[in-house]
């Protein structure tokens, strides 16, 4: 008898610890399954999906708004746009945002001539992205311009004579990026994705004598 109730006592914990993990893990519902708060804060916290707002802890399913209010999709994901707003959605209805890393950098000219900014994407982007910074030289020259890659392409250029803006002579080594002059935008819409700016030359001082800092910029649609 008592082999019996021990054996009664494993087969209801491992059947209680399967539906306590189903009923909180992402990775454990089918793709047709609907999804409560619990599997998508889990969802988040296992780098499916960046959080927009806290999510609270529950049972309760989630609808397209819910969803959409909670962390960031891919809205034109045709699953999820054929949803009514008040609808519940399942795992496959849901996708993650896409995110696009920009790299911004200047390469200066050879003999004297112009310098050329870079506006680099990791992949073609969905739609016209554009970022307006500072650069400095380290010939004295500071200039402000905005970059435009068109949608569908990954990358786009502009050479400048460092020489128009306030520089002495040639541009020598040196061009950098000042991230405290970031601006951004986008023709997207909606926009459900993460857009990011990395350079290998930031530096808000211009300050030569130090080297330039390495860092992403997260610009808009960020994680929280």
């Amino acid at each position: 008898m008592k082999k019996l109730i021990t054996i009664c006592a494993l087969i209801l914990i491992t059947a209680l610890c399967s539906f306590t993990t189903h009923f909180f893990s992402w990775a454990s519902l089918a793709s047709n399954q609907h999804i409560s708060l619990n599997n998508l804060k889990d969802a988040v916290d296992n780098g499916v999906f960046n959080l927009k707002n806290a999510i609270p802890a529950g049972t309760k399913l989630i609808t397209k708004n819910d969803a959409v209010y909670y962390v960031y999709l891919n809205e034109s994901y045709s699953p999820y746009a054929g949803k009514a707003s008040n609808q519940h959605v399942t795992k496959s209805d849901l996708q993650a945002n896409t995110t696009y890393t920009l790299h911004v950098y200047g390469v200066p000219g050879v003999g004297c001539q112009d310098a050329v900014l870079w506006l680099v994407a990791n992949t073609t982007v969905p739609c016209d992205a554009s970022l307006q910074f500072d650069w400095c030289a380290d010939n004295g020259s500071t200039g402000t311009h905005t970059l435009t890659i068109p949608s569908g392409q990954t990358s786009v250029s502009l050479n400048v004579n460092t020489g128009d803006y306030g520089g002495t002579g040639c541009v020598g080594t040196d061009v950098r990026i000042k991230p405290n002059s970031l601006s951004f935008s986008n023709t997207c819409s909606p926009d459900p994705h993460t857009w990011r700016v990395t350079s290998d030359t930031w530096d808000n001082g211009c300050n030569y004598s130090l080297p330039a800092s390495t860092q992403v910029i997260c610009v808009k649609g960020c994680p929280i």
